[in-house]
């Protein structure tokens, strides 16, 4: 049987797990260079809308870029090509990075809701993202792991 002192420290080391895990997303890629066409240089001018795709996935956004502020939303959409070759999705991330006029990662925010189970693939997920943007930051790309 396990006694209540083993109990506390799994939970403690579970805990603190978690909270480094999602704490070093910022620092995700720091310093890494984005590739050249996946960047998309931030205008500050209202709201400006694109498309990003692979073929695993796509991001359909808005953003809108003041001083000190970055809103991105829009929706994801998982292609076929997962659909057809997985049956279920553990754990999608995707995230948006902002990067210096060299194209070198400045920070990493996950943009997507959590969607950690394993179940049928969604078609489209919803996303709404108030992100504080770094001073520095010209561009931004998207990345994403599941």
């Amino acid at each position: 049987m396990i006694n209540k002192i083993t109990v506390i420290i799994i939970f403690i080391a579970v805990a603190l797990f978690i909270v480094l895990a999602c704490s070093s997303t910022k620092e995700l890629f720091k310093g890494k260079i984005a590739n050249q066409y996946d960047r998309i240089h931030i205008n500050s001018s209202g709201a400006n809308s694109g498309l990003w795709k692979t073929k695993e996935l796509s991001v359909n956004y808005t953003y809108s870029s003041l001083s000190d502020h970055f809103n991105l939303t829009g929706f994801i959409l998982i292609s076929e090509y997962i659909t057809n070759t997985y049956s279920k999705i553990r754990n999608l991330f995707v995230r948006v990075s902002f990067l210096d006029n060299n194209g070198k990662v400045i920070s990493t925010n996950n943009i997507n809701p959590l969607y950690s189970v394993n179940s049928n693939p969604p078609r489209k997920i919803k996303f709404n993202s108030n992100l504080s943007i770094p001073v520095e930051a010209y561009a931004f790309c998207f990345s994403y792991s599941g």
